[in-house]
């Protein structure tokens, strides 16, 4: 096993070569030998099981590698070793998405914020935010030539109970004003 040490002497990673080949087990780590990534190399190629640690030590990710790509189940963690999304590759290309527990946000092509949706044991549950498509701010001839997007307007807020729409949802228009308010009780419109 080789060793490759940081400036500060502390070991960044150990790993297996065979006539200069990476294979067999690998190991990074964060400073003071703490573990930050563990996997196996087969020919040069990532393959097998690979584990991911945040700073403290705690499983972050666990997933398989198939020559080089993504397969299987991958696992995320938060730092409380609550399982918060699972998905699922075949042949390095991503099949399935399965959002589990936390606050997941998604995004427009441009980068713009889509939403944000919290989730509980696989179900959304709680505050639910939607927001326009932010547009991209070209600044003026002369001055800095980088872009911005400019803040997202609200488009819906509401909540979900137990994976259903619950209570108060307000729809915006683009410029700010409430188009309409819906009121649902588990999942099921009562009035607008």
């Amino acid at each position: 096993m080789w060793t490759v040490y940081n400036l500060d002497t502390s070991i960044a990673k150990q790993e297996t070569w065979k006539m200069d080949i990476l294979n067999g087990p690998m190991i990074e780590y964060y400073a003071k030998k703490q573990p930050k990534t563990k996997g196996n190399y087969v020919n040069g190629q990532i393959d097998g099981k690979i584990i991911y640690y945040y700073l403290d030590s705690v499983v972050s990710v666990v997933g398989q590698y198939k020559t080089g790509l993504k397969e299987g189940n991958w696992f995320y963690y938060d730092q409380k070793t609550i399982l918060t999304l699972k998905e699922i590759y075949k042949a390095g290309k991503l099949q399935s998405t399965e959002r589990l527990h936390g606050e997941f946000e998604d995004f427009y092509p441009n980068q713009s914020l889509k939403s944000t949706t919290n989730y509980k044991l696989g179900k959304k549950e709680g505050l639910y935010k939607e927001f326009y498509e932010a547009k991209m701010i070209m600044p003026p001839n002369g001055e800095t030539n980088e872009s911005y997007l400019e803040p997202s307007a609200p488009k819906i807020m509401g909540n979900y109970k137990d994976g259903k729409q619950e209570g108060k949802w307000i729809f915006y228009t683009k410029d700010g004003n409430i188009e309409k308010t819906e009121f649902y009780k588990e999942g099921v419109l009562l009035k607008q």
